[in-house]
């Protein structure tokens, strides 16, 4: 249940993030031909070059650690703040992916 609750976590973080930037840094995020959002780098190159310094790619689609970025090269210091506290998502590849159980050590100190 645990790994479940990460999992579905993460993505409704996600979702709530790009509805976010899509209302209030319109063409901010392109969506690819199968309907994936990824940051417009064309447009928002200041941010493109905040995120490669930082060793975030926007090749692929976004993602949690992307968005930490995003909002952080914003400006956005409270949005920010708020998903370093969800830092337990940073685990989700590892349940999602490896179906490894998680410690009660790395839930309690996430």
């Amino acid at each position: 249940m645990t790994s479940e609750v990460v999992i579905r976590g993460r993505n409704l973080t996600e979702f709530i993030c790009e509805m976010y930037l899509n209302k209030n840094y319109q063409g901010l995020i392109k969506y690819d031909e199968h309907q994936l959002p990824q940051l417009n780098e064309s447009e928002f190159t200041e941010i493109r070059e905040q995120l490669y310094n930082n060793r975030l790619s926007t090749f692929s689609f976004l993602s949690f650690p992307v968005y930490q970025g995003i909002f952080k090269a914003l400006g956005e210091s409270e949005i920010g703040k708020a998903l370093d506290q969800l830092s337990i998502f940073n685990i989700r590849n590892q349940i999602a992916h490896n179906f490894n159980e998680l410690s009660e050590k790395k839930l309690i100190y996430c």
